[in-house]
């Protein structure tokens, strides 16, 4: 979307509550999708930024260009260093938010109780746990582990994705291929929804289009401790286009954040 076009759906929308508070300024971290780039959150980002947050788009260890480039622990702290530059630049509160692989990122970075306001996942996607993502990806996953047990977890080799119903290869080394898909590690959005800090507060939007609805609705966000700031919706779209039509509700959920 070019940006006069994006300037002028924003105000169709109406004044954004502003997430600037007399007692400090909200920094936002937001991560693009599988296979994305920072430019990928563009609407989303621009969103936010005129409710007054401070917001930034760091390119992730998933993009077209990285590909799985270092293991999802390390991902997690390029999160935790987007956060530092944010509180750098005057940021007071910090939310993590992100779209498909990017919203499992933030519940992922949440769950290892950083010191966050509030974490979003917009259509969240990459389900190590599903069995149908299992199926695709089984031989890359036994595939690692076995360049792993023979002591060949930094070697790389090409592994099985799947995004959105398309099979990829991805070439990476073992130990990075592992973390992002073993069903129980941190790519698990289950896990990482029972594991996030009891007081913080969760913002799911899924499309009606989308396949993962029915889950979100009734697993994952079930799953995350209960919060009465908590919130899900259900909003027209599908994985592309549900987050451009979730923006309003994320933006009254971080003003609120703010109160």
């Amino acid at each position: 979307m070019k940006r006069r076009d994006l300037l002028a759906w924003l105000s169709s929308l109406g004044a954004f509550p502003s997430t600037r508070a007399a007692d400090g300024v909200t920094g936002v971290v937001v991560l693009h999708g599988k296979q994305g780039r920072p430019n990928g959150v563009y609407d989303i980002a621009q969103g936010l930024r005129s409710a007054r947050c401070k917001v930034a788009t760091p390119e992730m260890a998933w993009s077209q260009r990285r590909e799985f480039d270092i293991p999802y622990p390390a991902a997690l702290e390029e999160i935790a260093a987007a956060c530092k530059d944010l509180q750098a630049d005057g940021a007071t509160r910090l939310v993590v938010g992100g779209h498909s692989l990017g919203a499992n990122a933030a519940l992922a970075y949440a769950a290892s109780r950083r010191p966050l306001a509030g974490v979003f996942a917009l259509s969240p996607g990459h389900v190590p746990e599903a069995r149908g993502f299992q199926r695709e990806v089984a031989p890359g996953v036994q595939k690692a582990r076995e360049m792993i047990a023979r002591g060949a977890g930094e070697e790389k080799a090409s592994f099985p994705d799947t995004n959105q119903g398309r099979s990829r290869q991805v070439r990476t080394s073992a130990n990075a291929y592992l973390s992002y898909f073993d069903a129980e590690g941190l790519g698990s959005m289950t896990r990482s929804c029972r594991e996030l800090p009891a007081g913080l507060p969760l913002f799911m939007a899924v499309g009606e289009s989308e396949n993962i609805l029915a889950y979100a609705r009734g697993t994952l966000f079930p799953s995350a401790p209960k919060n009465a700031r908590s919130v899900f919706v259900a909003v027209p779209g599908d994985h592309f286009s549900a987050p451009r039509a979730a923006l309003p509700s994320l933006l009254e959920w971080t003003a609120a954040l703010a109160t």
